[in-house]
């Protein structure tokens, strides 16, 4: 923000008439506001030695000096100045005193400046709660600067939500002062970032010109807010196409920057120099590369090696490097770039809730692509270097969400009952009123969403395990060779954005492949895959060949001779197997990405005409850092078989506020259930009994096999199992994904969902499928077989009681990953339609590991 409070402190000193302190506080402002960055330091000087150690003005000076320092990117040094500021403001005036809360806002802003984004955030929202119920000009600073710190670690929607809360009050008080006005064009000016973000290019680019209009109507041609938008409207333009336009503001920004000589904010003028060689660079300047190496020297020297800009001047030469033929060399710099981010993943972790830690983890990609593409570029770059970062930014959350759900149910922490009971309430509640249930209370979707959050971040931040900065990024190569089972073989597929040469365009989206032994770190081998948009092409055409369109009471037709599925599976096999050159493994353990989550690698037929499935187990994991995950073995009950539930009157149609389905009867589950109950020597329930609170309140049962429907929505109700009463208002049926993750599964080895669409879920990049299999191994369970597609009943009940028979085989280990490939291998050689028994795949490694 343009405005400094300081004047306002300064006003609400005592003794200000005619004080000497209070008159060169004055001129430091009055220079400050003219541009003379020099003098205005020196009065603030002279004002601190004046000063002293008086009570009441020396906080306010340090505040001014604070300010001063940061306007100047000495942002560190600001910290320290407005930290003693803060202690100053709460002694003299009081914690929930106005001068207190503009020195917080301060830090909150000086920390955001150096990449302290978890600690910003707290002191944003501590001067938030000090003016929330004022909802004055103060509340809309602090709305502005949570959207920026938001925005940084990827929260955009929660940044531009912010953002409209600010602009909301500042657009009523904007006519009151010249300060007024400003404070309105920096919000608006932020408010076309999100804009330019969500594609929205030409309304970005005129409201970048409008702020641009206002500071320059009410502000020193070089004062660093003009500079600011014109950086903002540079973007925005390049954003729109226009690269020279673009690099012409860009020009001018810097010619500022060199007027303000040492005065110049060296971070702000470091990251527009980046801006303005990235432009060049896109342009095709000779110059870029040699550019690049300086600013990225200068950001080392200024700013330190793990400074946030610092970062991107070393992905900014990385991607040089990559279009100038130095694959090797660019990579040594995106290890560096990834030394750094790694430093800011454990606080950001350890104090946000899961859907922010998802969205800061996708700011993090930009390395992990560039890495990649120097791979492509040069197979000789080490692969296993680059498979070890693409693993430290895979998983990180599930790692995280498992973790706090282990402390939590340690009972170490029996404080934190209440809050995680306070949970499992508000995600019951919203899963009720997607379905059409009464509200506990007159609370929107969007408060018990952000309470969640509350509690989650609050969780977090009591749980000292959580604060694990070196467990999280240290997936080494070595690790991961050393989890992997015996004989077995990691296959990590990898869609990403290839940056061969950027100023032929934007980068592409691409395909590879990682392989890597058991026991072996360095066997690590990388495949080229190739264009992104050819093999999705294919995915989806092998996936409606093979997928049918409704649920478990379909009857599988014989297939036409035009719509073989075999060539299919064979033309994906070419594409995505082949060139692999996979070893004879006794398993694979698979990391799908992208669309290649949608298929099931063991349908797809090889040369010979066989299945995968014929010649190996294929175990799925989220990510490779699932090897990582730690479950020790623990005590479980007798199995739970839940089949055929009582969904309700399937007639009546009843509408849901977000569901229109139906769930009708699944006759062949009735005896499926029956039959695997007396294989595994317990009692099935069935009908009304098949209730969702029976999975609730049974303790942990070795093996759970659900027999029902299943279904993936999307949005905010995702994926989710249906229970008896399904059919009925409300949710007394329906048990979400969300609700499953708060079950207590520890020692469970086995959940088998014999259900339609149990596999599917949103694609999260790296981290997989956020879905019914992913809540079920926060929950605790070692391993969860699940459907990708809508399955046909009668068949569904055969496969299964196959499989149990297989389980029980002795020659198979009681290793769920080998019974469910000797029962699909069977069936396959029977001639049977992949229909019948291609939907289901295992997850996790269970007890065999």
């Amino acid at each position: 923000m343009t405005v400094d409070w300081t004047a306002w402190l300064l006003n609400s000193a005592v003794a200000s008439d005619g004080s000497p302190v209070a008159a060169l506080v004055q001129r430091s402002l009055q220079h400050r506001r003219a541009g003379d960055m020099e003098q205005a330091v020196n009065s603030a000087r002279a004002a601190h030695r004046l000063a002293g150690t008086d009570p009441e003005w020396l906080p306010v000076v340090q505040h001014l000096l604070g300010s001063l320092r940061k306007a100047m990117g000495d942002h560190r040094g600001a910290i320290e100045l407005y930290e003693s500021a803060l202690q100053g403001m709460t002694e003299s005036f009081g914690e929930q005193a106005p001068q207190t809360e503009i020195v917080l806002r301060a830090l909150a802003d000086a920390h955001h400046k150096i990449g302290h984004f978890d600690t910003a955030h707290d002191y944003c929202l501590r001067a938030l709660a000090m003016t929330r119920e004022a909802r004055d000009v103060r509340y809309a600073l602090g709305c502005h600067l949570l959207a920026r710190i938001r925005s940084s670690i990827g929260d955009y929607a929660g940044a531009e939500a912010a953002n409209q809360e600010a602009n909301e009050i500042l657009a009523k008080a904007k006519g009151a002062t010249p300060d007024a006005m400003l404070l309105y064009a920096a919000n608006i000016s932020q408010g076309a970032v999100y804009r330019v973000r969500r594609g929205d290019l030409g309304a970005g680019v005129a409201q970048q010109r409008k702020a641009l209009k206002l500071r320059r109507r009410h502000l020193p041609p070089d004062d660093p807010a003009v500079a600011e938008s014109l950086t903002h409207l540079a973007n925005a333009e390049l954003a729109a196409g226009h690269p020279r336009r673009a690099r012409r503001l860009l020009r001018k920004v810097l010619a500022m920057h060199e007027r303000m000589g040492e005065h110049a904010d060296k971070a702000r003028h470091i990251n527009d120099r980046i801006a303005h060689n990235h432009v060049g660079f896109l342009l095709g300047r000779r110059t870029a590369e040699s550019a690049a190496a300086v600013i990225l020297a200068d950001a080392r020297e200024h700013l330190g090696e793990h400074h946030p800009i610092t970062i991107d001047a070393l992905l900014h030469v990385a991607e040089v490097q990559v279009a100038a033929g130095r694959p090797r060399q660019a990579l040594e710099l995106v290890c560096a770039a990834v030394a750094g981010e790694n430093l800011r993943i454990g606080p950001v972790f350890a104090t946000r809730s899961d859907q922010e830690r998802l969205a800061f983890v996708a700011t993090l990609y930009q390395a992990r692509d560039l890495a990649l593409s120097a791979l492509v570029a040069d197979p000789g770059v080490p692969a296993d270097r680059v498979l070890q970062i693409v693993a430290q930014r895979s998983g990180l959350t599930l790692d995280a969400v498992v973790h706090r759900h282990q402390a939590v149910l340690s009972g170490r922490y029996p404080e934190l009952v209440g809050d995680v009971q306070r949970l499992r309430e508000i995600d019951e509640s919203l899963a009720g009123i997607a379905f059409g249930a009464t509200p506990p209370s007159f609370r929107t979707v969007r408060d018990w969403e952000q309470e969640r959050d509350r509690l989650q971040t609050g969780l977090v931040g009591r749980i000292p395990e959580l604060r694990r900065e070196h467990d999280l990024v240290t997936a080494t190569v070595e690790r991961l060779a050393e989890a992997l089972p015996a004989d077995s073989t990691l296959l990590q597929y990898v869609r990403f954005a290839y940056s061969e040469d950027r100023r032929a365009g934007r980068p592409r989206a691409w395909y590879g492949a990682f392989l890597l032994t058991a026991g072996q770190p360095g066997s690590v081998r990388f495949v080229d895959l190739g264009p992104a948009d050819e093999l999705d092409r294919m995915i989806g055409e092998y996936r409606r060949a093979i997928a049918p369109a409704t649920g478990r009471s379909i009857r599988v037709r014989p297939t036409a001779a035009g719509t073989d599925w075999r060539p299919l599976a064979a033309k994906m096999h070419r594409a995505i197997i082949e060139p692999l050159r996979l070893p004879t493994a006794a398993r694979l353990v698979v990391v799908p990405d992208g669309d290649l989550h949608k298929i099931p690698l063991a349908s797809l037929v090889g040369p010979e005409g066989r299945p995968m499935v014929a010649d190996a187990v294929i175990t799925h994991l989220g990510s490779a850092r699932d090897l990582l995950l730690d479950r020790r073995p623990a005590p479980a009950g007798p199995a739970l078989v839940i089949a055929s539930p009582d969904y309700g009157d399937h007639d009546s149609r009843q509408r849901r506020a977000a569901v229109f389905a139906v769930f009708r009867p699944l006759d062949g589950s009735l005896e499926e259930g029956e039959e695997i109950a007396k294989r595994l020597g317990t009692t099935a329930l069935t009908g009304s009994e098949a209730t969702k609170s029976a999975l609730r309140t049974t303790p942990a049962p070795a093996i759970i096999h659900l027999a029902t429907h299943g279904f993936f929505l999307g949005g905010a109700v995702g994926s989710g199992l249906a229970f008896a009463g399904a059919n009925s208002p409300g949710d007394q049926g329906i048990l979400t994904a969300a609700e499953i993750a708060h079950l207590n599964l520890t020692g469970t080895n086995l959940v088998v969902l014999s259900a339609c669409d149990s596999g599917l879920g949103t694609i999260q990049d790296a981290e997989g499928v956020l879905g019914l299999c992913r809540a079920f191994t926060i929950a605790g369970a070692r391993t969860v077989v699940s459907s990708l597609w809508s399955i046909p009943d009668r068949p569904t009940a055969r496969l299964m009681l196959s499989f149990y028979e297989n389980l029980k085989d002795p020659v198979n280990l009681g290793d769920p990953a080998i019974a469910l490939a000797r029962t699909q291998a069977t069936l396959a050689a029977g001639n049977r339609h992949v229909r019948e028994w291609g939907a289901f795949a295992c997850h996790g490694l269970g007890a065999n590991r």
